[in-house]
């Protein structure tokens, strides 16, 4: 049986011109700033409250916005060849190993400082950390992204996307009441004996099984839905006017999709005027209108993230507080919303944001120790602000240098692969038997 997300490129075509949404990258750096923030809490110093509201709760809509948007770069390359498909899969998750192992290793001597294995190297604790809760507090982000992305490919060779919407939504409600709504789970539904064998083989609920398949699956969606709607699904493309689906709540104009399939044929020709077109839609006032209520539409959903976080924790329901009724939707309007962003994309930025999120608690440890040789703890430290700016700007710094590393890599492979793909003498001898 086929996925349910085949056939988003036109004619299946796997060649089809790939382009990036410039906001996306914006939102996407900027998300992962906030997860620093999370983990700095860049207002403490100045009000506990403000500080709560920034780091505790507009920072948890940084990683459903990863997730939507692994979901929806991935998913928008299937086409109607299933091998074709799972090859796509199986190269994405591979590269999450190679990260996830690489991040492994360079976080591996601060595990040892921190007294991780004093007591010795428990096998099954160890592997519980690799699958679920990740050998650093933030690297549990790999397992979960590699766990979602394969049960939502799974759930999506179901005969229909009810099954898979289903299963997701009923996943993330299982890891919400462990999460934020704990004290909702065990003390009003009695749930307490499902979370206490749970909580015998992981640490929180926001892992792969329960947290990442809602958010994936949603970004796959609308891979799915933009390539149904503007036959190869673009990432340039405004996916609000090209989405049947969201079209009659964000715009009153006619669905054009039949025009832009038509006019997105070869490169220089109509493929351009389309482009344009579509940009002159954006500009138009009714495209400036939708945008404007996709915009107020995402900021309203983190307004009611803020009152939904306020209000449990007023009523300490939460055990954790990384799960969020209102943190998927607010995320998915904030990514849907940066596709209609009027700006370029960046490479730069594309290579940095996962190193930002790899690198920014090796550097909060740098900027802690220079603080002490410096005596410098006022400012870097005490400060909260001047903390998280130092953070950042560290983190970048590091981000910058691991990227440029990894293109030489790059380079240096294609080279070597190049050479040895032109030289006769390197492939290997064929005798008969």
């Amino acid at each position: 049986m086929g996925s349910n997300f085949a056939g988003n490129r036109r004619d299946g075509i796997a060649g089809t011109p790939s382009r990036t949404i410039g906001g996306t990258d914006w939102l996407k750096f900027i998300a992962a700033l906030l997860v620093i923030a999370n983990h700095t809490s860049p207002l403490a110093s100045i009000s506990s409250e403000a500080d709560f509201l920034v780091a505790g709760l507009i920072s948890r809509v940084a990683v459903p916005i990863f997730f939507i948007g692994a979901g929806f770069f991935l998913f928008r390359k299937f086409t109607d060849d299933s091998s074709a498909n799972v090859s796509a899969v199986i190269r994405y998750t591979n590269k999450i190993v190679l990260l996830y192992g690489l991040s492994i290793l360079i976080y591996l001597p601060l595990n040892v400082y921190k007294g991780d294995f004093k007591e010795g190297v428990d096998v099954v604790s160890g592997l519980r950390d690799i699958v679920l809760d990740g050998t650093f507090y933030h690297l549990w982000f790999f397992p979960a992204l590699w766990i979602g992305i394969w049960l939502i490919y799974f759930l999506s060779r179901l005969p229909s996307l009810f099954w898979s919407w289903t299963a997701a939504i009923l996943l993330y409600a299982i890891g919400l009441l462990g999460d934020s709504y704990y004290g909702f789970a065990v003390g009003t539904l009695h749930l307490q004996p499902l979370y206490d064998t749970l909580y015998q083989w992981m640490d929180y609920t926001r892992n792969g099984f329960f947290f990442a398949p809602l958010p994936v699956l949603m970004g796959a969606v609308l891979a799915r839905r933009t390539g149904a709607a503007a036959g190869a699904p673009r990432a340039e493309d405004d996916l609000t006017l090209a989405t049947p689906a969201l079209q009659p709540i964000f715009t009153a104009q006619p669905d054009d999709s039949d025009s832009v399939a038509a006019q997105d044929a070869e490169p220089g020709s109509g493929a351009i005027s389309s482009q344009n077109s579509r940009r002159g839609t954006l500009s138009s006032p009714s495209g400036r209108a939708a945008n404007f209520r996709l915009g107020a539409a995402a900021i309203l959903a983190l307004a009611l993230l803020i009152a939904e976080g306020l209000w449990i924790r007023s009523l300490d329901l939460p055990r954790h507080d990384s799960m969020y009724l209102f943190s998927v939707p607010a995320a998915f309007l904030l990514f849907l919303w940066s596709t209609t962003w009027n700006v370029r994309g960046s490479k730069r930025l594309r290579a940095w944001r996962t190193w930002v999120y790899i690198l920014h608690p090796l550097a909060i440890v740098v900027v802690r120790g220079v603080a002490k040789v410096i005596n410098g703890e006022k400012l870097l430290i005490a400060s909260s602000p001047g903390h998280y700016a130092a953070v950042c700007l560290l983190t970048v710094v590091f981000s910058a240098f691991a990227a440029a590393g990894m293109n030489r890599v790059k380079k240096w492979r294609r080279t070597h692969e190049k050479e040895r793909g032109e030289n006769p003498s390197s492939a290997p001898s064929r005798r008969s038997p």
